[in-house]
């Protein structure tokens, strides 16, 4: 969600969710498909190579990179 105010996106913009890195993280997120597009109010998302604005932050010391597509 700060990802989205830093790009000054209005709550109802859908947009793309791109993650790659942490494989864990990676399959809670595909796991939970429904609730993480609900909770962050995007279209859709995708792991893998990323698209869009990109942003690097670290979950547990762990690096992770984030895009986010209009």
């Amino acid at each position: 969600q700060d990802f989205r105010k830093e790009l000054k996106l209005k709550p109802q913009e859908k947009v793309k969710l791109f993650v790659d890195g942490l494989e864990e993280i990676e399959k809670i997120l595909a796991k939970h498909e429904k609730l993480v597009k609900k909770e962050i109010s995007i279209s859709g998302f995708e792991v893998g190579p990323l698209a869009g604005e990109e942003k690097r932050i670290q979950i547990d010391g762990q690096k992770l990179k984030i895009g986010i597509q209009k």
